[in-house]
């Protein structure tokens, strides 16, 4: 086995050359969850990275999507219309750690999301599907996320993030098919009253402007609100809502591998998206 040394801040890290990304079945990544230190490091990526599931439902719920990889959600979207697969970096631990989702279309496309119009002087915001925040030439039928790109914090600034991204990106257009799409969520610098604050303003105002369906949900149809509105009744500065700082890097890479920003999640992550 051959290593490299890499100079770090923490100090001189071993890092075997070339880099190995190694595929973790459901089976595998069950028996690394049931591991005190492999789930310490879960714990934390989750926290970091994957919002407010719970630790348990997190695992539980990547047990059964990595059984069902992009391949079968490829050749059987009605039977298999979403899946993940998992690839990891090691050392003495894991520390490099790659998710990707897969997806039908059907499953992605109404997603509700931001969509923001206009320039930095006057921007207005609504509710818009997935599928209603860009112009596609045709209606896609595959779609996969690079959800997770998480490198222990004493070996980053080592390269390993990028040769993570890299090999999603060539990962993920092996998947897809011309006209399907790829996309990211780059993690918002908002607080998170602050997102909630938002998105919850916007519902609200499309109750208003449409009512309700018979389950009670607001019935969405891209009402507009400006940004000086939000401000008013949130106190969110929205006119430029910031990337976290530890998200800088992956909209960095998003931007180099020709990702195009198209809107915000419900919890203002902005969403990079590219059609192949």
């Amino acid at each position: 086995m051959f290593y490299r040394s890499i100079d770090l801040a923490a100090g001189v890290v071993p890092i075997e050359s070339p880099l190995k990304i190694e595929r973790i079945s459901g089976k595998e990544f069950s028996l690394l969850a049931s591991v005190p230190t492999t789930r310490s490091i879960l714990g934390r990526i989750k926290r970091e990275l994957a919002g407010g599931i719970e630790l348990n439902k997190f695992i539980q719920r990547y047990e059964s999507l990595l059984d069902v990889d992009g391949q079968k959600v490829k050749t059987s979207p009605a039977t298999h219309p979403r899946g993940a697969e998992l690839y990891v970096v090691r050392g003495e631990q894991i520390i490099g750690f790659m998710l990707l989702n897969f997806y039908s279309w059907d499953i992605l496309a109404p997603q509700i999301c931001i969509k923001v119009e206009g320039n930095n002087l006057q921007k207005t915001f609504s509710l818009k599907p997935f599928s209603g925040l860009t112009i596609l030439p045709h209606k896609p039928e595959l779609a996969s996320e690079l959800f997770i790109i998480w490198v222990e914090p004493a070996f980053r600034r080592a390269g390993i993030g990028r040769a993570l991204f890299t090999e999603a990106i060539n990962i993920i257009d092996g998947f897809l098919s011309r006209g399907d799409i790829m996309f990211l969520t780059v993690r918002s610098g908002l607080k998170k009253r602050e997102s909630a604050a938002l998105f919850a303003y916007l519902i609200e105002e499309e109750r208003k402007a449409n009512g309700e369906d018979n389950a009670g949900n607001a019935i969405i149809s891209g009402a507009q609100v400006d940004a000086e509105s939000v401000f008013a009744r949130t106190g969110v500065d929205c006119n430029s809502i910031p990337v976290h700082p530890d998200a800088v890097a992956a909209e960095i890479l998003s931007k180099q591998a020709g990702l195009q920003f198209i809107g915000y999640s419900n919890k203002t992550s902005a969403i990079y998206c590219k059609v192949k």
